[in-house]
C-alpha cells in the first residue's frame, strides 16, 4: 500500500498531526504534520519538541505504527477523537 493510500484508508488529511514510535529507538516518538497527499506519495513536516516545524519532505509511513493525534480544521487545530474516522479534506 502506498503512503497516500494509507492516508485515504485511515481518513487522514492535510493538516493532521501523526505520531509514531520508532521500534529501533526505545521510547522515541516522532510527530509529523501532513502537508500534501498525492496519488501515491505524502509530504509532511517533522514537528520538533520545541514546537518548531522542520522542512517539508516525502514520508513513507512504513516502519512505524502511526496514529492521528491532532486535526487541523480551517486553520484551527483540534484534538483528535482517536477514532480516525474518515473525513473529507476541503
Amino acid at each position: 500500500m502506498t503512503p497516500a493510500e494509507t492516508c485515504r484508508k485511515r481518513g487522514w488529511k492535510v493538516g493532521d498531526v501523526l505520531e509514531g514510535k520508532q521500534p529501533w529507538a526505545a521510547g522515541f516518538v516522532e510527530r509529523i504534520r501532513l502537508t500534501a497527499i498525492g496519488r501515491e506519495f505524502v509530504l509532511a513536516a517533522k514537528l520538533h519538541t520545541d514546537g518548531s516545524e522542520g522542512d517539508e519532505d516525502p514520508w513513507a509511513l512504513d516502519g512505524r505504527k502511526w496514529h492521528r493525534v491532532r486535526t487541523e480544521t480551517k486553520g484551527k487545530i483540534i484534538p483528535s477523537t482517536g477514532t480516525d474516522r474518515l473525513e473529507r479534506a476541503t
